[in-house]
């Protein structure tokens, strides 16, 4: 025979537990969140048009409209780099993800991609970077340095994604600004550098569902 009084003691026990977790505890529900890209034009136009909208581009870099020969991805063109290129972008985290202080100091990761053909056969050095800016100031970095040495001719190859992400653990930050660029060097004057489309930043977090600071 099934013990009544013994099971109706255990369910209370058990009822009475998880009251004083919930009563005395931080206890925190939630669920991950993946916001997909949110950096600003970052196929650098639509339809067929170049456009550098959004971005600070170094002086001298050029572009390709999506029909010209390796214009990139549908939609929009793609940065054509040269000798001395950079590209870069600053967000802020809590407008363009809508977390608030308490996700944000549960902490988060970043991930930065870009699409790049490396089109000919020359020796190039891109670096992908997002520089980490927190409410006082402090600063970190995290970068993917890429050592390319051509595809062997002209034209040659096609658009290879990268990607590179940054670890933010627990933190007393109320916000950040995130910085991210694309730079690339090479010996060579003109356009001899890849092409770069599609620079995109997401962000992974965990949404608050309910908190209790009882035992605070």
């Amino acid at each position: 025979m099934v013990n009544l009084r013994r099971y109706k003691y255990t369910y209370r026990s058990f009822v009475l537990f998880l009251f004083s977790l919930i009563l005395f505890s931080k206890v925190v529900f939630g669920e991950t969140i993946s916001t997909g890209n949110i950096l600003t034009n970052s196929t650098f136009g639509t339809g067929t048009t170049y456009d550098t909208t959004g971005w600070t581009i170094s002086s001298g870099t050029s572009g390709h409209s999506n029909m010209s020969l390796g214009g990139g991805n549908n939609p929009g063109g793609s940065v054509a780099a040269e000798e001395d290129t950079e590209i870069k972008q600053t967000v802020t985290l809590s407008e363009k993800t809508n977390m608030t202080v308490q996700e944000i100091q549960n902490g988060w990761s970043s991930t930065l991609g870009a699409d790049i053909w490396y089109w000919n056969q020359y020796n190039n050095t891109t670096t992908l970077k997002q520089t980490i800016t927190g409410s006082d100031g402090s600063v970190s970095t995290q970068q993917r340095v890429i050592q390319d040495t051509g595809c062997g001719s002209i034209n040659c190859g096609s658009f290879t994604n990268y990607t590179d992400t940054h670890v933010q653990g627990s933190n007393t930050q109320t916000d950040f600004d995130i910085e991210v660029s694309v730079t690339n060097t090479n010996n060579r004057t003109g356009h001899w550098g890849p092409d770069i489309d599609d620079v995109t930043l997401g962000i992974n977090y965990t949404c608050l569902l309910y908190t209790s600071d009882a035992a605070d």
